[in-house]
């Protein structure tokens, strides 16, 4: 703590709009923050880190949400975090599936499963032309293949894909039962479940690490997540109602929402009618959203556009179901390493391409006549 030696009872020569001029007593709220613990209060002390150190996901991606296009996040170049024995099951499931040798191309009909990532943030990358593209930052964090549901056992073919190490210690006694009977693998901070197709169910193996490569740059996906939870709205920001009237005669009602119904017949509201309530907070999907560029060396993608949820949730991002576009065949079912070794730490990322044309050239108008 400082010692108070002497407080000041200015704040220097001049007098200047909401400062006291020279001579004037200080009050003792401006003093408080000017000698932090002279007056009594508890100073001031710099925000510690989170829980978890540098190696938690999410103080990893505060320093990925930086507006910078060089991450300075490395979440999967060096060893796995995962325990020995879980890494050792890891790369037997790898190598089993490398031996197969996933093909390029998704077949006709067929469905690859979707990968879980974390919103980091968002920042502007410029084209060739010189025009802006707001693009999401999206980070993947040991997302690993958990379970592999097909039609015999389950009813249906799908795999439930898994994203960040969760301590075992704050995990329920089921949930590890669950992760110990699936490839023995740690409890994870987030499931979710991806219907596939039949045929990408002979390379998936319970242990299996996803990669970004996944992707290709310029495909459309679908991205999944929870939208951001606004509280209690009212009729006109919820459903975009226009309101009453601002004037002539409407008194203290110009945002209600209006008439709810009608007399005796029926008598009373027609379900699902629109009406003031609990607005966001509900699980979104945005299709058709291009992939801006593929990271390997940082384990992070870049979308065009907004996606749902806040900077450090958890998104779902799979192939687009309608119109889905590939400008060159991704692998299938998805990229499988080739071994420990392949972090993806020396290929080049890999960017969308730009229009053939400058989009700011200007152009003769063309006569209607």
């Amino acid at each position: 703590r400082p010692a108070p030696a002497r407080l000041r009872t200015d704040l220097g020569p001049r007098s200047t709009r909401g400062r006291p001029a020279a001579g004037q007593a200080v009050p003792r709220a401006q003093q408080r923050r000017a000698y932090p613990g002279a007056l009594g209060g508890r100073p001031r002390r710099a925000p510690a880190a989170k829980a978890g150190g540098s190696d938690c996901p999410m103080n990893r991606v505060a320093l990925l949400s930086r507006r910078s296009v060089a991450c300075p996040w490395r979440p999967r170049v060096g060893p796995s975090r995962l325990p020995q024995q879980q890494r050792a099951a890891s790369a037997e499931a790898a190598a089993v599936a490398l031996d197969a040798q996933h093909s390029m191309g998704v077949p006709e009909g067929s469905r690859r499963p979707g990968l879980m990532f974390i919103k980091a943030g968002m920042l502007g990358l410029f084209d060739k032309w010189g025009k802006r593209h707001a693009c999401t930052v999206l980070a993947l964090d040991e997302c690993r293949v958990v379970q592999v549901k097909c039609e015999e056992t389950e009813g249906y073919d799908a795999v439930q894909v898994g994203a960040s190490l969760h301590k075992p210690s704050k995990a329920g006694s089921s949930v590890l039962g669950h992760y110990e009977r699936h490839g023995g693998l740690p409890p994870m901070r987030r499931l979710k479940e991806s219907r596939v197709s039949p045929d990408a169910l002979a390379l998936l193996r319970p242990g299996l690490p996803l990669d970004v490569r996944h992707f290709v740059a310029g495909q459309r996906v679908d991205v999944q997540g929870v939208s951001r939870g606004k509280g209690f709205a009212g009729g006109m920001k919820r459903h975009g109602f226009a309101g009453l009237d601002a004037s002539h005669g409407v008194s203290k009602a110009h945002r209600s929402i209006g008439s709810t119904g009608q007399c005796q017949t029926p008598g009373r509201v027609f379900k699902g009618k629109k009406m003031p309530g609990r607005m966001g907070g509900v699980t979104t999907t945005v299709q058709g959203v291009r992939v801006y560029r593929v990271s390997p060396s940082t384990g992070v993608i870049l979308v065009k556009g907004s996606i749902p949820g806040p900077a450090g949730g958890y998104v779902r991002v799979s192939d687009c179901i309608k119109g889905a576009d590939f400008p060159e065949p991704p692998p299938f079912p998805t990229y499988i390493r080739a071994g420990e070794d392949d972090t993806g730490e020396d290929v080049e990322d890999t960017e969308m391409a730009a229009p053939e044309h400058d989009v700011f050239e200007l152009k003769e108008p063309v006569d209607p006549y």
